[in-house]
């Protein structure tokens, strides 16, 4: 099988593991990028046993705001690969998503991932895309059960098949803190909005400790 995966971060080498599993899994992934995208260009330096293709984008770092240059380019990639599957690990709602969902032929299996976990309404045109996306996709791969409970909300009624984030369990593992200790330590990485629930990790810490 041969799947065509898109992801605005793939120029990061250490942003490329699940295209190495699917590769170790017997599949044959091709990997499209951004040739420019802060912190990911410099460190590209990385041999890959895929094929990885890069296309030049307007406004490099917006997640979700960011375009491909070249609109043409999308569709002589899909045509020169011929894939199995086309996996856009973009938002629904995101410029990128809807440029390769207008490129691909209809008969092109399409499946996409979600990170939105909070029901917020999206502005003109976001709001379009991301509707025109639910339609058009075979399925969603949501990162949380919060994430997939939204995109049914918003009406997606494709498959939906959760699938977490990973981490690397070289770099992140258990350590030797137990609960007979005199007091507990959170840690806590994320973006301090009150969406991110760090409020509700420090109510349950200090009661925890109390």
């Amino acid at each position: 099988m041969r799947v065509l995966r898109v992801y605005h971060v793939g120029g990061a080498p250490d942003q490329r593991a699940r295209e190495r599993a699917l590769l170790e899994a017997g599949v044959e992934p091709t990997l499209v990028a951004p040739r420019t995208w802060p912190a990911a260009e410099d460190r590209d330096t990385a041999v890959e046993a895929f094929r990885v293709v890069k296309l030049d984008v307007v406004r490099p770092g917006d997640v979700n705001r960011h375009a491909y240059a070249e609109p043409r380019a999308l569709r002589r990639v899909i045509r020169e690969l011929a894939p199995d599957v086309l996996d856009i690990h973009e938002e629904p709602f995101s410029v990128a998503a809807r440029q390769w969902l207008a490129a691909a032929p209809p008969n092109l299996p399409i499946v996409m991932y979600t990170a939105q976990n909070v029901d917020k309404r999206l502005p003109p045109p976001f709001l379009g895309y991301e509707r025109r996306a639910h339609r058009r996709l075979a399925a969603l791969y949501p990162c949380s059960r919060q994430a997939a409970a939204v995109a049914r909300g918003k009406g997606f009624d494709g498959l939906i098949e959760v699938l977490p984030l990973g981490f690397d369990p070289e770099l992140f593992f258990p350590g030797t803190q137990s609960f007979d200790d005199d007091e507990l330590t959170l840690a806590f990485f994320g973006r301090l909005v009150p969406e991110k629930g760090v409020r509700d990790a420090v109510r349950v810490l200090a009661a925890t400790n109390a």
